[in-house]
C-alpha cells in the first residue's frame, strides 16, 4: 500500500512538471516615402529621414499534457515472429550509453535525446520479437515517459513497424484500436519585452529619374537577429512601383543611425500602351485619313522621340482579309494633335465596311523600349 501511494505521488508530480521554451523575436516599425513627379524629373535626387523603432520580445511557451482517446492502426499476425530484424542502427552492437542513446534516437521515430537514455535498459533486456511485443514495451514505458506511446505507436507507428523489421510478418490483419493516451501541446503563456530602441534612417536617392505622373515608393525597415549573444540590426530597403534599377549601400553612423544610399543604375524601359495614342480613321472623298491625338506629348516634347503607328486596313472586324492593307506612319513626338493625316489609300465607296486596327511604339527615346503596344481594343470601324 505504501509503495502504491509513492507511485501515485510520483505520477502526479510528473504530470505537474512543466517544460518551458523561450523564442526570441523582433518587432519593428517601417516607413514609406513616396516620390511623385509633377513634371519630368530627369535628375532624380532626393533626401529624406525617418525614425523607426525595434522591440526585442521573448515568447514563453509551456508544455501542457492532457489525456485524449485516439484511434490507431494495429496489426495482428499469426505467423513466425521476425525478431525485429530491421535497422536498429547498431543499438545492440555499439558500446557506451551515449552511443546507445544516439542509436535509439535514429532507430525509433518519436524517441528524442531526453527519452532515449530512459529506454536503454528496457531494450537491453531483449529485442522484442514481434510488433505486438514492441508495442507492449512502449506501453509500459509510457507510464513513466509522458506521451511516448502516442508518438512512437500512434503518430509514427507505420514508419517504426517498417524500419524496425516488423512489417515482414505474414498473415497479418489490420485492426483499428482506440486507446487513452497522454498528449502534449505547446501553449504561449507570456510575452516579455527585453528592450525597445529607436533608430534613425537617412535615405539618399540619386540618379533615379521619373517622368511626369510616375511614382516610386521607398519602404524603409529594420532587420534584427541574435548574433553571438548580441542583437545585430541592419536597415532594409525596397521599392514599390519601381521605375529604376538600384544599387544600394548602407553606412552606420553611431549606434542608432544609418544612411542608405540608393543610386539608380538604369531605367526600367517603358512600352507604350493603347491609351497613349488615340487614332481614328475616316474617309474623305474616298481617301482614308487619320485623326491622331498624342497623349505622350508632354513627355516626349522634352525627351525627344518619334511615334510609329503600325496599322492594318481590313474588311472584317474579326477575320483577316487576304487583301488587307498595311500602314506604317511616323509622327513627331512633340505633336499633340494631327488631323486628316493622309494614308495614301483610296477605298471603295460601294458601301462596304472597312476597319482599321493599329498598334504603336516609341523610337529615339531612352525611356522607351522598341516594343510595340498591344493592338487597339477592337477593330475601329472607318467612318464614312
Amino acid at each position: 500500500m505504501k509503495n502504491l501511494f509513492i507511485l501515485l505521488i510520483a505520477g502526479l508530480f510528473s504530470l505537474s512538471a512543466k517544460a518551458y521554451r523561450e523564442v526570441v523575436r523582433f518587432k519593428t516599425t517601417s516607413a514609406s516615402i513616396s516620390r511623385t513627379a509633377v513634371e519630368n524629373d530627369l535628375r532624380g535626387d532626393m533626401r529624406q529621414e525617418r525614425s523607426l523603432s525595434l522591440t526585442r520580445l521573448r515568447d514563453i511557451y509551456e508544455d501542457r499534457y492532457y489525456y485524449d482517446y485516439v484511434k490507431y492502426k494495429d496489426y495482428v499476425c499469426t505467423t513466425t515472429p521476425t525478431n525485429g530484424k530491421g535497422n536498429w542502427h547498431g543499438f545492440y552492437n555499439v558500446r557506451g550509453r551515449d552511443a546507445k542513446s544516439f542509436a535509439l534516437q535514429k532507430a525509433i521515430k518519436g524517441v528524442g535525446p531526453k527519452t532515449a537514455p530512459k529506454l536503454i535498459d528496457t531494450f537491453l533486456k531483449g529485442k522484442p520479437r514481434t510488433w505486438k511485443a514492441f508495442q507492449d514495451v512502449i506501453s509500459r514505458a509510457d507510464q513513466k515517459i509522458d506521451g511516448l506511446f502516442y508518438r512512437v505507436i500512434v503518430k509514427y507507428g507505420e514508419e517504426n513497424r517498417k524500419n524496425l523489421g516488423y512489417s515482414e510478418e505474414q498473415d497479418c490483419k489490420v485492426v483499428w484500436r482506440e486507446k487513452r493516451v497522454l498528449k502534449v501541446k505547446e501553449v504561449l503563456v507570456d510575452t516579455l519585452i527585453d528592450f525597445q530602441k529607436d533608430y534613425t534612417i537617412e535615405l539618399f536617392v540619386e540618379n533615379a529619374p521619373l517622368l511626369k505622373g510616375e511614382k516610386e515608393t521607398y519602404v524603409l525597415g529594420l532587420s534584427a537577429e541574435n548574433y553571438r549573444g548580441r542583437t545585430k540590426v541592419v536597415p532594409t530597403f525596397s521599392v514599390r512601383g519601381k521605375k529604376n534599377y538600384y544599387e544600394r549601400a548602407t553606412f552606420v553612423d553611431g549606434d542608432t543611425y544609418f544612411r542608405v544610399m540608393a543610386k539608380g543604375k538604369g531605367r526600367i524601359l517603358l512600352t507604350p500602351n493603347k491609351s497613349d495614342i488615340h487614332v481614328s480613321a475616316k474617309l474623305v472623298n474616298g481617301r482614308m485619313v487619320l485623326d491622331i491625338t498624342n497623349n505622350l506629348k508632354e513627355r516626349l516634347s522634352e525627351l525627344g522621340g518619334s511615334i510609329i503607328i503600325e496599322g492594318k486596313i481590313k474588311r472584317s472586324s474579326w477575320l483577316l482579309d487576304p487583301t488587307e492593307l498595311e500602314l506604317n506612319l511616323t509622327i513627331d513626338g512633340k505633336t499633340l494633335i494631327k488631323k486628316n493625316v493622309s494614308t495614301g489609300y483610296y477605298l471603295e465607296k460601294s458601301g462596304k465596311k472597312y476597319y482599321f486596327d493599329y498598334k504603336i511604339k516609341v523610337v529615339g527615346n531612352k525611356f522607351y523600349d522598341y516594343k510595340s503596344s498591344s493592338r487597339s481594343n477592337e477593330s475601329n470601324k472607318i467612318k464614312r
